[in-house]
Formats: C-alpha cells, structure tokens, sequence
C-alpha cells in the first residue's frame, strides 16, 4: 500500500487488517492530489489480488466498489 501511494504521490491516510473470502486482507485509503483511492489487497494461493476503486474526496462513496468486495470470485 506504501508502494500504491508513493507511485501516485499520494499518502495513507487509514488501513485496517480485514478477513475477505476467509483469508488475511488489508484495507487501505491513500489520498493523492486531486484524488482518492480506495485499496483492497489479499492473498489467494500464491496469487496476490489488489482491487482498487477511485473517487474524487475521501467523502465520497464508491457504490461499484462496494459491489466489486461483495461480488468477487477467483477462477
């Protein structure tokens, strides 16, 4: 996450350890210049996830993100 918000300029401003599909994940919100990033990171096996959802401040809600968490399934 660190490494999410350096790329873009950005900083972590909260991030949480958070159980997803059984497994270790964590939750962060790195604000950047102009934006918000919403970062959802975890392992699977060996294979490593990062779900992102983007917004304009960190007031605002990112509905599609939402649906992204609830409705995602590994193949």
């Amino acid at each position: 996450m660190a490494g999410s918000a350096k790329s873009v300029n950005g900083t972590v401003v909260s991030k949480s350890n958070t159980p997803f599909r059984g497994q270790p994940a964590e939750d962060a919100v790195i604000q950047a210049p102009g934006t918000v990033i919403r970062e959802h990171i975890f392992f699977n096996g060996s294979k490593l996830y990062v779900l992102e959802g983007i917004t304009g401040s960190l007031d605002a809600r990112h509905p599609d993100y939402d649906k992204l968490l609830a409705t995602f399934k590994t193949i």
